[in-house]
């Protein structure tokens, strides 16, 4: 396990071969830097109190992990949670932007909630996460296109939101 009170940045690689690490708990950070967290193969639960920006592919390559529950955080970079093949859920209080393909190869995903606000929702950020079932979204700025295109699972949509661009539901059902 893993517990950062409080610290400025957490670098790229900051945390590069602790393949051991089961659990991940952040109180608070400035911002986590692009691969700090990347191939933790055995980590399981990530919990985030405050955070800056979460940069590309922070998170990548985390096979094992199942959940991810942020109270307040920046914006996502791409590929943060690149190939985290085993989350079935997210949770997120506020949030800034998502840009295009933050959850690309999260196959089990099956259920996000943005609990109280994020902003843009930038192209293609949540495609093809065939197995999300739940989209919750209590308030966001606007989705920009195919942002879900292909969760053809997706049984529960609610959403408050500016515009919506094209095919962002795209092949759902």
């Amino acid at each position: 396990t893993i517990t950062i009170k409080t610290c400025g940045d957490i670098k790229s690689y900051a945390f590069k071969g602790c393949t051991q690490t089961t659990a991940l708990s952040i109180e608070k950070s400035r911002e986590i830097g692009d691969h700090a967290f990347n191939g933790l193969f055995n980590l399981k639960t990530v919990t985030i109190g405050d955070c800056g920006d979460i940069k590309d592919r922070a998170f990548g390559g985390c096979s094992s992990l199942q959940s991810i529950a942020i109270n307040a955080c920046g914006s996502f970079d791409q590929y943060v949670f690149q190939n985290c093949s085993k989350m079935t859920e997210i949770t997120i209080g506020t949030c800034g932007d998502f840009v295009q393909n933050v959850f690309a190869g999260c196959s089990s995903l099956q259920s996000i909630r943005i609990t109280k606000e994020c902003g843009t929702i930038g192209k293609s950020a949540f495609s093809s996460l065939s197995k999300l079932s739940t989209l919750e979204i209590a308030k966001c700025g606007d989705i920009l296109n195919s942002a879900f295109n292909g969760c053809s699972s997706l049984t529960k949509l609610t959403l408050n939101c500016g515009n919506i661009g094209g095919n962002v539901f795209n092949r759902c059902t």
